[in-house]
Order: C-alpha cells, then structure tokens, then sequence
C-alpha cells in the first residue's frame, strides 16, 4: 500500500465519521414536555428549586405591588374607567396569581427538603 493512498482514505473515514456525529440531532430541551407539577427530585434540587421559586414569588409580588400601585394612582388622576389603570390593575392581578402559583411550587419543594436542612 503506498503512503499516499493510506492518508487518503485516512481522510476519507475520518471525514465520514465527523459527519455522522454532525449528523445526529442533539437532544433539545423543547422535545421534552414541561412537567405539570413539582417532580420529584434530589434533596439538593428540591432546596435550589424551593428558593427559586421562593425568590420568583417574591419579585412576582413586588411587580404586582408597583401595578397596584399605578393603578390607583391612575384612577385617582384620571377616574377608575381610566385604560390605563385598568390595564394596570388587570396586569396586578395577573402577577399576584402567577406569585401564588411559584409560591405553591416553593411549599411544595420545601416538602421535599429534610426539616432543617439549607442548601
């Protein structure tokens, strides 16, 4: 066998075999379906995911309060039937509900967490 045909189909496998890895669809997180409620997870998982949640509740809470906010400074300025206040205030409830539903989740990963125990 002479030197040049070996490096030729040296080339020729190793570029079949890169483009069979290429090939492959990677996994991708859209695939998958989005859990309907709290999995079941490590005790590690379950204390970050307590405390994101917690912390996601917590800003859903505070951005609710500032439409609250608005909202009532809307209506006191402009009248009640204003748009802008009641778009306002629907946007308050929206974030208040979305505050309770992460802080849901959070008890529910709490649950998961050995009692005394801080990740």
């Amino acid at each position: 066998m002479k030197p040049t045909y070996f490096g030729a189909v040296s080339a020729i496998a190793m570029a079949s075999l890169l483009a069979a890895c290429a090939i492959q669809p990677a996994p991708t997180m859209q695939s998958q379906p989005a859990p309907a409620g709290p999995e079941v997870a490590t005790q590690h998982e379950a204390g970050e995911l307590a405390f994101r949640y917690g912390q996601q509740a917590a800003h859903y809470r505070d951005l609710a309060t500032r439409f609250d906010i608005e909202a009532r400074w809307y209506g006191g300025r402009f009248g009640e039937q204003d748009p802008q206040a009641r778009q306002s205030q629907a946007k308050a409830q929206q974030l208040w509900a979305a505050a309770e539903e992460a802080e849901e989740l959070a008890r529910e990963y709490r649950r998961q967490v050995p009692h005394g125990r801080m990740y």
